[in-house]
């Protein structure tokens, strides 16, 4: 087998991996009772931070890195409102829970924007409450 053979072989499996990947997530936020890939005017009712303590907010982008400095919120309502406010921005429209605590929000976009300038886009956030 020759090297150009087995670059299209390898490139086929990773598009084919790519599109199983985009399938299950979709399929995932069309079921009404998987709450782990959601529309984002869904979030707000299924978030479980305790309320009354002030919360730190991080948004991320796809790459990881910060998108901008996290910022104290005066209770974790305030801080999911912000973050909906820049996953709107971004139009984003779907998200994937990573963790729903009574201390921990972890989300990022369900699906992966690959226009433009990659891992410069709004990619996700975190939301923990400042311990007392």
């Amino acid at each position: 087998m020759d090297k150009d053979t087995l670059n299209l072989i390898i490139g086929g499996v990773v598009i084919l991996l790519i599109v199983v990947t985009a399938v299950v997530q979709q399929t995932k936020l069309e079921d009404p009772s998987d709450l782990t890939v959601i529309f984002t005017h869904q979030l707000a009712d299924l978030v479980r931070l305790a309320g009354g303590y002030p919360c730190v907010l991080a948004i991320y982008r796809q790459s990881g890195n910060l998108y901008s400095d996290p910022v104290t919120h005066p209770d974790a309502t305030a801080a999911v409102k912000a973050a909906l406010k820049t996953m709107n921005r971004a139009k984003i429209d779907s998200l994937q829970i990573l963790s729903n605590t009574e201390s921990r929000l972890e989300v990022r976009r369900a699906f992966l924007n690959h226009r433009g300038k990659d891992g410069r886009k709004v990619g996700g956030f975190v939301i923990e409450r400042v311990s007392a």
